[in-house]
């Protein structure tokens, strides 16, 4: 069966009030069938909510990409004065480390979202500029996650059976399909 088939039967017996429970490697069917899920490694659980709660708590928040949509090599000139603006207004943002020179990365997070507007009017103001705002995905929460050195092992619960995970569901477990 293919995979658009399981979203749709799934999807639909989410519409009647089902509780469903799979398992997936695919993060993004994660990410686009589920309420609430648990990250499970080795019969243990990581973590255990929405999916925008894994994104917000391990992920980077949001990813903004810069470029010149005129003259993909002033970004070279522009670069200094676009760092500037963006350290003045969000001292905690990132630059990434980029391999193509004719666009900007940097991280922001998701703590910092009230400035975002006067920040892009600031970026947009110098001429040719383009900016581009993407939202972590739940695979670099994951990834994030997964190498987390605070992450502790007196934090992880051991999966003993079903009741474990069962009050992580809104849904009333006897819905279960």
């Amino acid at each position: 069966m293919a995979r658009r088939v399981v979203w749709k039967i799934i999807q639909e017996l989410k519409e009647d009030g089902k509780t469903v429970i799979f398992t997936t490697q695919f993060l993004d069917d994660a990410e686009e069938l589920t309420d609430r899920l648990a990250i499970l490694s080795k019969g243990k659980v990581f973590a255990v909510g929405s999916v925008e709660y894994m994104k917000k708590k391990f992920g980077t928040g949001y990813t903004l990409v810069i470029s010149n949509n005129k003259n993909p090599s002033d970004l070279t000139t522009q670069a200094e004065q676009i760092n500037e603006i963006i350290q003045g207004m969000i001292p905690s943002a990132e630059s990434i480390s980029n391999k193509t020179l004719n666009i900007l990365k940097y991280t922001l997070s998701c703590f910092d979202q009230k400035k975002f507007p006067r920040l892009f009017r600031e970026i947009e103001a110098i001429p040719n500029i383009q900016i581009n705002l993407q939202r972590t995905s739940l695979e670099e929460a994951y990834r994030n996650l997964e190498r987390d050195s605070n992450f502790s092992q007196s934090q992880i619960k051991e999966v003993k059976n079903l009741e474990i995970l069962k009050t992580f569901w809104t849904k009333s477990i006897n819905n279960t399909v």
